[in-house]
């Protein structure tokens, strides 16, 4: 063990007193090379030259005077865990809010009253994340009488969680690099301050009362703790002592304590054993990582052989619950003279880096501490604004009570801690949608007449916690945040209370000034050093849910729980997946299951005003996707507007029952997408009023896994593996070619349909399509390789840096690997996947044709240039009824085109007949077309117009054999036409036939409606899609424009393109 720098020695005065004394603690900051869990070795922060850092033990009434030396090369604070701090908050230890910090080289003196309180505490480092690095010691208040409860002797046991590199280093990595490309942290428990596989035995005799005190003092983990064939009596949760709660064991949060009641058996025959059981919900779950378990020894004697007990289910133990605790102060249930509602809020980086908050703002430190500025701007002090959105304050009237609503609708729990008091917890419940995570609902519970008290709670996953505290402490800057990393990441607001009492009261020591000034920070005005509302200086606040994902434009996208990208969606064939959504926009929206049959169940398709109403604002629906016909990779995304090309989009797998038609050994999914400067919507209306010379190119950029291709994350092989590779493109409008040169690819799927392995060198994929590939790795990991994924676009001119852009990712065999060299090839001397060289493995013969329906692209400039878009005489606008609720409804009219509206575009099929479409497209400008609920075959592609003309290729004819291809979207190229069949077998099905880009909202598409009579013999709309509609005052029954017969007043006028 090496020592980074030589260390003072520690001073402490200990003992106890019967009078108040003061105790003074010397503590030297510095760093020490250890390795703590057995693995990994980096300078961790200790005091004095120790680490674990000692217990620090006084008496209730004495005055702990700490006395900090930083020798560190930055700043540091320290904060005393639980402490109240009443008028003496330049104390609390929170750097940027009650001190600038103590600089390097510098010292600060900390002065702790323990008047008040008695109890289980801690001290720890609180201006970055030296508390993960060690900076952290248990501060025990002994009772300075009698206890509460009798017990004959203390035992201390500290659990923490220990990282395989400094976490302040971690936080550096997270704000250059996307969260995609960080390796999960899988930490390591330790048990009094040692690896818990090595920790030593808690020694006990026989008969013996003990106060077994608790504390999980480390960042991010939660544990869970048992002692088998001991009963533990809850005594104290957070320096509140409760009456006695027996239970089997504890679940403890970060920077939760307790205090349990241990009586020891009378035999000494036996030792026992205690579980100490660490869990991160926030990180998968890999056997021997997440969880782990500890298992420590209860000593009886050094020779006594361990009882053995049966295994019990950790849902048939009985586990400490605030809800069953009752404080013994009996302080009954306070009013609510305030509420204020907080939640759990993401906001992402430019690099995909995750901030996070409590509300509309992510916390992030003024350039003055918030208490100094309170001290300082006299009336202005009683007004938030004066501190900078950034500085998320409150500000509290004295002796008013609080109700503060925390919600989290996220797949992760956070431990919420509030300085300078404790707060009583009244009610917990669901938040958000639980089941469509997978995860259980979190059941609404309810204090009784006298609620618990702590300072640090659990607010579950997907759950709300409501808390009540009155602002009895005049003077007090009190920070309430979640208390792990995702404070430095913003998840804090910062309570002023009675700012006129503060300034009457409290003077800071002049030393924290000194300290002040030495860092360079300004000691007065508002949260800019400036004087009254001018905030000049302050950085820019991060507004939610605000994100910029290609680092070059922030805007309000849109997300699912708080998440861009929204996490994929694993389901296995035969698997329904119930997708409940709700809509907390200020627009209508729906969803659709890109690729997924949907038969007999059109409502669940998604299609806005086709197959639904839509998804009213704050109000929800429930699509149920059933997959027993289809394994294969898909796509979920909004369909009302163009919600998808705002971040609404998503992969969705469904992984093979059985054996799959081809063997590997693992998966890998890549995602590539299109990303814009603005949202689509905007630029759909700027396009609706501005000639088209006056709309800016919107050069989009391109995304890979979630972030800026030019920043994606590597993907990680192992040499001689057979992966199975995802790639969707789940864009609007950009197609994208796919290269790992190196390495050859097998296509064995795609868009859900198996193919015979074909061996290619790249990929064209359109936004629609998705392929998976056999991609079998090298025997050798002496190099990485790159992969290359070109974004380019025929619709917008060819500028250099701009269109095509090209995306370098990593295949990453070994991480100290070089590079390999690999010559450049042409891409007409490349081998790219091609519909026409595919064969599916069902082997499905060419379909006869029974009726030829002729399409073509056509447009039209409105009146402001924007181009009408349609596969006919005329674009596609909605109705004024969805078409299948006009189907449902209109009997054996329903088999009349006409009676839907030349706008709806509806083509209605016989039940089993062949439909040959020829889809032509004479325009400098290629499409991809996507067809709902099912998949075509592709049985021609060939040149229309004249290309040569216009500079472009011909486009050559091919032709399907025996057995064609099949899918669900197909390029359109520019100057061609494509021929594709499919059989009406889908009785009931109102399938769109669309361009997957933003042109079906600009009309270029048609709706299929195949055997209307068995769509009314077999499907029953849903209630809640009527209710929806009702909401949104859509009419849900008659024609197109809700009329009976053939009588179409009202809708409005449709567009001829000719």
């Amino acid at each position: 063990m090496m020592l980074h720098r030589l260390l003072f020695s520690l001073l402490v005065v200990w003992g106890m007193c019967a009078r108040a004394a003061v105790f003074h603690v010397y503590w030297d900051v510095g760093h020490q090379n250890i390795s703590r869990d057995g693995y990994s070795t980096w300078p961790a922060v200790g005091v004095n030259g120790q680490i674990p850092i000692p217990p620090i033990f006084i008496t209730q009434g004495d005055v702990l005077s700490l006395n900090v030396r930083n020798s560190l090369d930055k700043p540091i604070s320290l904060h005393a865990h639980g402490l109240f701090m009443r008028n003496s908050s330049y104390y609390d230890g929170v750097g940027m809010v009650t001190e600038c910090g103590i600089p390097p080289g510098s010292n600060f003196t900390y002065l702790v009253e323990t008047r008040e309180q008695a109890g289980t505490y801690f001290i720890h480092g609180h201006y970055g994340l030296e508390v993960a690095d060690g900076l952290r010691a248990p501060f025990i208040i002994l009772d300075k009488g009698k206890p509460a409860v009798d017990y004959d002797k203390e035992l201390l046991l500290t659990l923490e969680d220990w990282g395989q590199q400094p976490e302040s280093q971690l936080l550096e990595y997270l704000k250059t690099v996307p969260t995609t490309a960080l390796p999960n942290d899988f930490k390591t428990g330790l048990i009094n301050g040692t690896n818990g596989n090595f920790s030593a035995p808690i020694t006990v005799m026989r008969n013996t009362r003990y106060r077994l005190r608790i504390l999980n003092i480390g960042l991010d983990h939660p544990f869970k703790f048992r002692m088998l064939g001991h009963k533990m009596h809850v005594i104290e949760a957070d320096g509140v002592n409760v009456e006695p709660l027996e239970v089997d064991g504890l679940d403890i949060a970060p920077g939760q304590r307790y205090s349990v009641l241990l009586e020891t058996l009378d035999s000494d025959n036996f030792n026992y054993i205690y579980n100490a059981t660490m869990v991160g919900d926030f990180i998968p779950l890999v056997e021997g990582l997440n969880p782990r378990y500890y298992i420590g020894a209860i000593e009886y004697r050094k020779d006594a052989a361990f009882r053995k007990f049966p295994l019990v289910s950790d849902s048939d133990l009985v586990w400490a619950d605030e809800f069953n605790m009752v404080p013994l102060n009996r302080q009954e249930l306070l009013p609510a003279d305030r509420v204020i509602e907080l939640e759990k809020r993401i906001n992402l980086t430019e690099f995909g880096v995750p901030y996070y908050g409590l509300g509309n703002w992510s916390y992030t430190p003024a350039l003055v501490p918030t208490l100094l500025s309170v001290l300082t701007t006299g009336s202005f002090a009683s007004d938030s604004a004066i501190y900078g959105p950034q500085s998320s304050v409150i500000v509290l009237d004295y002796q008013e009570s609080v109700e503060l609503v925390i919600g989290n609708q996220m797949a992760k729990s956070h431990p919420l801690h509030i300085h300078s008091r404790v707060f009583q917890i009244v009610e917990r419940g669901p938040f958000g949608n639980a089941t469509a995570a997978g995860l259980p609902t979190v059941p609404l519970q309810q204090a009784g007449k006298y609620p618990m008290q702590r300072d640090t709670l659990m607010l579950p996953e997907f759950g709300y916690v409501k808390l009540r505290f009155k602002a009895d402490r005049p003077g007090a800057v009190s920070m309430f945040h979640c208390h792990t990393e995702h404070l430095d990441q913003g998840m804090a607001v910062v309570f002023v209370e009675a700012p006129e009492l503060i300034q009457k009261y409290q003077r800071v020591p002049q030393q924290l000034l000194d300290n002040c000034r030495k860092l360079g920070v300004k000691v007065s005005g508002n949260g800019a050093g400036n004087i009254g509302y001018n905030l000049t200086g302050l950085p820019p606040a991060i507004l939610y849910l605000n994100i910029s994902r290609d680092g070059f434009s922030t805007w309000p996208a849109v997300s699912v729980n708080g998440q861009i990208p929204i996490p994929p969606v694993y389901v296995t064939q035969g698997d329904v997946l119930s997708l409940n959504v709700h809509n907390s926009l200020d627009k209508p929206v729906s969803i659709h299951a890109h690729g997924l049959f949907m038969r007999n169940t059109s409502y669940y398709d998604g299609v806005g005003m086709v197959t639904e109403c839509g998804i009213p604002p704050g109000s929800s629906y429930t699509y149920f996707i059933e997959t027993r016909e289809q394994a294969g990779t898909y796509i979920i995304h909004g369909h009302y507007a163009v919600e998808i090309a705002d971040g609404l989009r998503a992969p969705f797998i469904i992984l093979d029952k059985g054996k799959p038609a081809v063997n590997y050994d693992k998966e890998l999914l890549l995602t590539l997408e299109d990303w814009g400067r603005q949202p689509e919507a905007e630029h759909l209306s700027h396009l609706q009023s501005l000639p088209s010379d006056k709309i800016p190119l919107d050069f989009k950029t391109g995304l890979v896994n979630g972030t800026n291709g030019n920043y994606s994350a590597p993907i990680t092989v192992a040499r001689s593996t057979r992966y199975r590779l995802r790639i969707l493109n789940i864009g609007l409008d950009h197609p994208f070619k796919f290269r790992i040169p190196g390495h050859k690819m097998q296509v064995i799927e795609a868009d859900g349909v198996n193919v015979e392995p074909l061996e290619v060198d790249g990929l064209n994929i359109a936004p629609g399509q998705r392929y998976s590939v056999l991609l079998e790795t090298l025997d050798s990991d002496s190099f990485n390789y790159i992969f290359n994924a070109t974004m380019v676009a025929d619709f917008t001119p060819v500028v250099k840096g701009l269109n095509p852009r090209y995306y370098i990712g990593a295949i990453e065999y070994r991480k100290d690997a070089p590079f390999k060299s690999m010559p450049l090839i042409s891409d007409n001397d490349l081998v790219w996947a091609d519909e026409f060289d595919m064969v599916p493995l069902n082997k499905q013969e060419l379909l006869p044709v029974d009726r030829v329906i002729e399409l073509e692209k056509r447009s039209k400039l409105t009146e402001y240039g924007l181009p009408l878009m349609g596969l006919g005489d005329a674009p596609h606008k909605p109705a004024l009824v969805p078409t299948m609720l006009s189907a449902l409804s209109m009997g054996d009219l329903a088999s009349e085109s006409a009676i839907y509206g030349p706008q709806s575009t509806v083509y209605v099929l016989d039940y089993q007949e062949s439909i040959e479409l020829v889809i032509r497209n004479p325009a400098l400008r290629s499409h991809h077309m996507h067809i709902h609920s099912r998949v075509f075959q592709i049985v021609e592609r060939g040149p229309l117009g004249n290309a040569t003309a216009a500079g472009k290729p011909v486009i050559a004819v091919h032709r399907a054999g025996k057995y064609p291809m099949l899918r669900d979207t197909m390029m359109l190229p520019e100057f061609s036409y494509i021929k594709v069949r499919f059989k009406a077998d889908r009785p009931g099905a109102v399938t769109p036939f669309q361009c997957h880009t933003g042109h079906a909202a600009r009309g270029m598409l048609v709706v299929f409606l195949e055997a209307p009579k068995l769509l009314q013999k077999h499907q029953r709309v849903p209630q809640q899609l009527l209710d929806n509609c009702r909401k949104m005052n859509v009419k849900v029954s008659g024609n197109g424009a809700g009329n009976s017969g053939y009588n179409l007043t009202g809708l409005p006028p449709a567009t001829y393109l000719k």
